[in-house]
C-alpha cells in the first residue's frame, strides 16, 4: 500500500475514490489479469467468470458492506 492509498482510508471512505486511486497506481481487475491469462493460454474464459466477480456487482456488495456493516 502506498501513501495515495492511505490518503483514501478512513472512517467514510469514499470507494470509488479509493478504486480510482488504485488503478492509477498500478492495480489491475481480477477480470483483467484473467483477461491477460486467457491471452497467454493459460485459462479459459469461462473459468475467468466463473472465479470472478461482475466488476459493477462486487462494487456495489464492497460499498454496500461498508455502509452496512455485519
Amino acid at each position: 500500500m502506498n501513501d495515495g492509498l492511505k490518503a483514501h482510508i478512513h472512517a467514510d471512505t469514499d470507494l470509488l475514490a479509493l478504486r480510482r486511486q488504485a488503478f492509477m497506481d498500478g492495480m489491475r481487475s481480477l477480470r483483467l489479469s484473467g483477461a491477460q491469462k486467457v491471452a497467454a493460454g493459460l485459462t479459459t474464459v469461462e473459468e475467468v467468470l466463473r472465479v470472478t466477480p461482475a466488476e459493477r456487482a462486487a462494487l456495489m456488495k464492497a460499498s454496500q458492506h461498508a455502509y452496512n456493516p455485519r
